[in-house]
C-alpha cells in the first residue's frame, strides 16, 4: 500500500488510526489507494509484525 502511494508505512499508518498529523492531499491518496485495492486491516498480519498476540 504505501509503495503504491508513494510514502512510508508510518503515514499510511498515521491515516488508519486518525492521527492528525499527516497533509489532508496525502490523506486522500492515502484513502484513495485504499479503495482502488480493496484493502482491509488484517488482525494476525499485525500480530505478527507487532509481535503481540495479547
Amino acid at each position: 500500500m504505501a509503495k503504491k502511494v508513494g510514502v512510508s508505512k508510518a503515514t499510511v499508518s498515521r491515516v488508519l488510526n486518525g492521527k492528525n498529523v499527516v497533509r489532508e492531499d496525502m490523506r486522500q491518496r492515502v484513502f484513495r489507494a485504499i479503495e482502488e485495492t480493496g484493502f482491509s486491516p488484517n488482525l494476525l498480519a499485525r500480530q505478527l509484525a507487532t509481535r503481540k498476540t495479547n
